[in-house]
Parts: structure tokens; C-alpha cells; sequence
């Protein structure tokens, strides 16, 4: 239907849908870290930097806590300037890599971009127990999240809120153990 609006046709006899494939379809529960992974290309449209800005906030409280931003792009260069800039610590740049392995381990995905299609990563963080918290900037996000039931959706584009959220879930171990059942 969005698409139709946009680019003005009436009829969807010809439209069809490619479903995208996902990494894993076992239901092998894993054993989780106190670890918030970024997963995309860091290129600006993925907002890395609102993801700094709220590390900044957050960290502090938790600093038992690690953050591993997974990919390359870019913005890389930009996004690393920034994470000295505010001397943060607890962070790595991972690079390009499967991130079958981080999923595994994560206990939150950070999603900051300014717009998405349908984002696999928030699929591929729901299939391992990963909850994800993500700004309100795209149509599909309601599709794959419901809020405070198995991911947190945020107003975009308040990083005061987005660092809320995020302390809340690190705080909560059993808030995190809910949601991962949800």
C-alpha cells in the first residue's frame, strides 16, 4: 500500500514480494553478556553518532557493560573520531565480519538509523533473544516490534529518551529476561 501511494499506481497485480532469507531457524537459547552490538553498514544514514551521544549517557552506571559496533563503511572514520571525542570507553569497532558470534552473545541491539526498508538486523536480533531498541523513523518498525513487549521503540529522534531506555533494559535483568521470552 505505501508503495502504491508513492509511486502512484492503483492496482498491485504486478507488485510482489521477495522475502528476505534469515541466518537461522534452531531454537538454541543462548547464554547472554552484558553486551549492546550495533550491526549495519556505518555509513551516516545509520546514525552511529546517536549511538555515541547515548553510550555517553548510559555508560557511567554501566560500566560492567560493553558496546561492539559491527561493520565498516564510510563513516567509520567519522563515527571513531567521535567515540574519542567523547573518550568513551568500553567501545570497539569490530569491522565487517558474520555477526552470527555477537548476536549470540548480545543482550541489546541499538538500531539509530534515520530511515530503514525493513531492517534484517532487528529479524536476525529477534531470532537470537537480541532486544532491540529503535528510533521511530521508518514504517516497518511497528511490523517487527512491539514496544515494551519484545523491543523498546523511541521517539525519533530524542536521545534523552533513547539513553532512557537503553539504562532501563541494562539496569533490568529481568525486564531483558521477559522480553527475550516474549
Amino acid at each position: 500500500k505505501i508503495f502504491q501511494d508513492v509511486v502512484g499506481i492503483k492496482s498491485s497485480d504486478k507488485l510482489h514480494i521477495i522475502p528476505n532469507p534469515l541466518l537461522t531457524t534452531n531454537d538454541e537459547r543462548h547464554e547472554k553478556e552484558n553486551l549492546v552490538i550495533f550491526v549495519g553498514r556505518l555509513e551516516f544514514q545509520k546514525r552511529v553518532d546517536r549511538l555515541l551521544a547515548t553510550w555517553k549517557n548510559v555508560y557511567d552506571q554501566h560500566n560492567n557493560w560493553k558496546l561492539k559496533i559491527i561493520g565498516d563503511g564510510n563513516s567509520r572514520q567519522l563515527f571513531e573520531s567521535i567515540s574519542n571525542k567523547y573518550q568513551l570507553k568500553n567501545v570497539e569497532f569490530v569491522g565487517k565480519t558474520f555477526p552470527e558470534e555477537y548476536y549470540k552473545k548480545a543482550s541489546i541491539l541499538c538500531v539509530t538509523s534515520s530511515h530503514e526498508g525493513l531492517p534484517m538486523v532487528i529479524l536476525e536480533a529477534l531470532q537470537y533473544e537480541v532486544i532491540p531498541i529503535a528510533f521511530n523513523s521508518f514504517e516497518s518498525l511497528e511490523d517487527v516490534i512491539t514496544d515494551k513487549y519484545n523491543g523498546i521503540i523511541i521517539d525519533a529522534f530524542s536521545i534523552k529518551k533513547y539513553s532512557q531506555a537503553l539504562d532501563q533494559l541494562m539496569s533490568n535483568e529481568n525486564l531483558l529476561k521477559e522480553m527475550r521470552n516474549n
